[in-house]
């Protein structure tokens, strides 16, 4: 018998999917403006939570960016993301820029330690690398050179593997991210062995 799922391809195009099909994370990459959110949508639509940094910035129906929260608006995102997967949600989706290793270090070991399945996706808009086209679509009025920066650290063609062997950052914030990981999967790990 075929189960629901949102997570049966990129997408979330198929709506069914063997009984025996695992969890999955996906892990949604894209500049701001490119589509990303869009594809979010429809994976919510079919079923999946998602989260995302955004979410943290709505206040009753209203985005309001603050950057001096940024690093607040991520850890909430990653602690959601970990508290639906240490409760088996069948489907998680990551909403973020994920320009970098780092930025979804912390998505792909907590689905590594809890035995998901990880899938990247990028938008399938034509317009997902143009910086210019992005910086006109974008809904949260993000700058082009903050764009044109998130297009510079652009990471292409990331795997499990280049993503959990990248390296404790030195600087403070990324460092505590990071740190913050690997306590967290070692802790799940040593709780799941008593």
């Amino acid at each position: 018998m075929a189960t629901p799922s949102p997570c049966a391809g990129t997408g979330g195009a198929r709506k069914s999917i063997p009984a025996n099909y695992g969890k999955k994370v996906i892990v949604i990459r894209g500049l701001a403006g490119s589509g990303k959110s869009r594809r979010a949508i429809a994976l919510a639509e079919a079923g999946a939570v998602v989260f995302s940094a955004d979410t943290f910035f709505m206040k009753d129906g209203v985005y309001v960016f603050n950057a001096g929260q940024l690093n607040e608006a991520h850890s909430a995102c990653r602690n959601a993301a970990w508290e639906a997967m240490r409760n088996g949600a069948l489907c998680v989706v990551i909403d973020n820029t994920n320009a970098t290793n780092l930025d979804m270090r912390p998505y792909v070991a907590y689905a590594q330690a809890l035995g998901y399945e990880v899938e990247f996706v990028e938008p399938d808009t034509p317009w997902k690398y143009d910086v210019d086209e992005c910086a006109l679509r974008n809904t949260h009025n993000v700058p082009k050179d903050t764009i044109q920066a998130m297009r510079g650290r652009w990471v292409e063609n990331p795997t499990i593997e280049t993503i959990l062997a990248c390296p404790r950052p030195g600087w403070p914030a990324g460092a505590a991210v990071y740190d913050e990981t690997e306590e967290r999967c070692a802790q799940y790990q040593a709780e799941s062995q008593e």
